[in-house]
Order: C-alpha cells, then sequence, then structure tokens
C-alpha cells in the first residue's frame, strides 16, 4: 500500500477534488471560494486560483479544461 497522507488545503473544507490523469496533481474545489492545484509529488500547494464569489461545488478536468461550478 502507497503512503497515506493527511494535508490541509485552503482556509476551509474542501468540497470536491480530482485527479488529473497521467500526473501527479490533484485539483480541489473548497468551500473558501477557490480551487487549489496540489502536487503529489511534492505535498503542497502549487497554484492557488480565486475562482468564485460562493463555495465550489464541484469540478471536472476534462482534455486539459478546468470547469467549475457553485451551489445554486
Amino acid at each position: 500500500m502507497g503512503e497515506v497522507r493527511s494535508v490541509r488545503v485552503g482556509l476551509m473544507a474542501a468540497s470536491c477534488c480530482q485527479h488529473v490523469p497521467n500526473t501527479k496533481t490533484v485539483l480541489v474545489g473548497s468551500w473558501d471560494n477557490n480551487v487549489y492545484r496540489y502536487s503529489l509529488e511534492y505535498g503542497q500547494v502549487s497554484l492557488l486560483l480565486r475562482a468564485h464569489s460562493d463555495a465550489i461545488s464541484c469540478l471536472q478536468w476534462t482534455n486539459g479544461t478546468l470547469v467549475t461550478g457553485e451551489p445554486l
């Protein structure tokens, strides 16, 4: 079994996440209105996207494009 880690990403709870295929990257949507790109290789946030005026409730990475949504 691989290594198990607990990490803090953002100021509030994570609401969604997705592994980016063929990379060592996870995208994390948060209740703090931001999307974080987390590097599994380095164990840290590698990019912060100030994405919305409300919480991120869903995200999808498809063909190099990130789509995010917030609660209605």
